[in-house]
């Protein structure tokens, strides 16, 4: 499980994608404060929510090593719940007239690259068992 590459890349995707709770990632200001937006927040619930389900995803999909279609499909949901992560912040923060993002609104982005590299070394996997079984 842990010596194919999928694993490590699924592995680093999760630890990015659990890194969101721990930073700030959006500097809202109201006049002269600044205020740092962190997804503790009460408001920003939805966020947290996509964000847990993302690292769900990911995490549990190293425990599917077997089973590579089921892996490659929850590397594709936790795709999607990234993505959708992004959105849900747009959503929240585009009506706030001061926002500026921070610099680590980038794990997310990680996180997603992670997850598309598990996905394609998953899927050169699946091609050489594959390959393997017409040999016999």
């Amino acid at each position: 499980m842990i010596q194919r590459i999928q694993t490590v890349f699924l592995l680093f995707a999760t630890i990015f994608a659990l890194a969101i709770f721990f930073v700030p990632v959006v500097y809202v200001s109201s006049g002269e404060s600044l205020f740092l937006c962190s997804f503790f927040a009460k408001n920003l619930l939805a966020i947290l929510i996509v964000a847990a389900f993302a690292a769900l995803f990911s995490f549990a999909a190293i425990f599917f090593y077997k089973k590579r279609k089921l892996q490659i499909y929850l590397c594709i949901v936790a795709i999607i719940l990234i993505i959708s992560y992004f959105a849900l912040l747009i959503f929240f923060f585009y009506k706030t007239e001061n926002y500026r993002p921070g610099i680590l609104l980038l794990l997310p982005v990680i996180s997603l690259i992670f997850n598309v590299l598990a996905i394609k070394k998953i899927r050169a996997d699946e091609k050489l068992v594959r390959s393997l079984n017409r040999i016999r």
